[in-house]
């Protein structure tokens, strides 16, 4: 009841969630209770001018890259909330309000479906955040639960170990559906990778596009 009164009970809450997997014991840290206040407020300011109650949110048309982090973090938080793995997708929540600030989004199309993707998480914020930051009258939870575009939702380059007999040797930067010749010619640029095959044959190369390269 103490923290719920200094930090309202969705910080409460996202700070349970927030702590570790569910089966695991986790010690308390007051500034973590903060820290998630702390960022319930940067997504208010998503959709509020400053910390006030003046909606920012316009029809106007998201960029390619609000739509890449939006579709990123709906695969990200709808995965993680079906294993039950609600610290990560508050993680992914962190770094999509991030990024999102970052860009100054105010794209309805956008925000929208970020707003529902808190709300489980924080549902007092989320209610604020449909009802008068996005001018809905029928709550959130009613509202179908977004699904995300395979193709945004995919990096256009990840980063990938090169194993040479099984351990790690260097790392490339590759698309993740490249093919093997073009995985093997950046892992053939990296010096540490270079100087292990150098003079040697190579009897197999073990690749599974954005996963490994051995």
């Amino acid at each position: 009841d103490d923290v719920v009164r200094e930090h309202v009970a969705d910080g409460m809450r996202v700070y349970l969630c927030f702590l570790g997997p569910l089966d695991q014991d986790k010690p308390w840290v007051a500034q973590g209770v903060e820290a998630q206040v702390s960022w319930l407020r940067r997504v208010w300011r998503l959709f509020f001018e400053g910390d006030g109650d003046t909606p920012r949110v316009a029809d106007v048309a998201p960029t390619r890259p609000e739509l890449e982090i939006l579709h990123k973090a709906i695969a990200k938080v709808s995965g993680d909330i079906e294993r039950l793995a609600l610290n990560t997708a508050i993680s992914a929540l962190h770094v999509a309000t991030r990024d999102l600030a970052q860009h100054g989004t105010r794209a309805r199309s956008v925000l929208e479906p970020l707003a529902q993707l808190v709300a489980p998480f924080a549902p007092h914020l989320g209610e604020e955040l449909w009802a008068k930051g996005l001018g809905h009258a029928d709550g959130i939870s009613f509202a179908r639960w977004p699904k995300h575009d395979e193709e945004l939702a995919r990096d256009a380059v990840i980063r990938m170990g090169v194993q040479v007999l099984g351990k790690t040797r260097g790392e490339i930067e590759v698309s993740p559906d490249a093919d093997e010749a073009t995985a093997m010619e950046l892992a053939l640029a990296d010096p540490g990778v270079r100087r292990l095959i150098e003079g040697k044959a190579i009897a197999k190369v073990i690749y599974r596009p954005g996963k490994i390269l051995n």
